[in-house]
């Protein structure tokens, strides 16, 4: 039979403190302070006499907010969440923008136009001055 051990001053603070953990976490934090291990049924039963709760709250991983509801696809809380997607829609408006940017400049793409059709045709003049054949009739289809 298992000896009845008291429990101190010290493992109470220990429990009050890990108390939102549940009662695995308050066994593994006795443990880890106190060197002491207490069966699951020792813990619920002080913690019901002494009004301790043992509920596991939940807490965001940003921010720390206890007791919150966790979105379930981001793991954040609400508040967390919408910071998240204003972040995430600020960055999608800047490539937008940069991207209808670029597409307005038409300055660069006629540029560009008179660069190609300017190859193309030195190419063209040099092909029949030396007899090459066309692209055309290089291309199997």
């Amino acid at each position: 039979m298992a000896e009845n051990v008291e429990w101190t001053t010290r493992q109470v603070e220990v429990m009050r403190d890990n108390a939102h953990l549940g009662v695995e976490g308050v066994r593994r934090a006795l443990k880890d302070a106190c060197g002491i291990e207490r069966t699951r049924d020792s813990i619920k039963m002080y913690a019901s006499r002494n009004r301790i709760s043992l509920r596991v709250q939940t807490r965001c991983p940003a921010c720390g907010a206890p007791n919150v509801r966790l979105n379930k696809l981001t793991g954040l809380c609400r508040r967390c969440n919408y910071e998240r997607n204003i972040e995430q829609q600020k960055v999608y408006s800047q490539m937008l923008e940069d991207e209808r940017r670029l597409a307005e400049e038409a300055e660069d793409l006629d540029d560009m136009r008179r660069t190609y059709d300017m190859m193309r045709q030195r190419n063209s003049r040099f092909r029949r001055k030396h007899g090459l054949q066309t692209r055309k009739r290089d291309v199997k289809t």
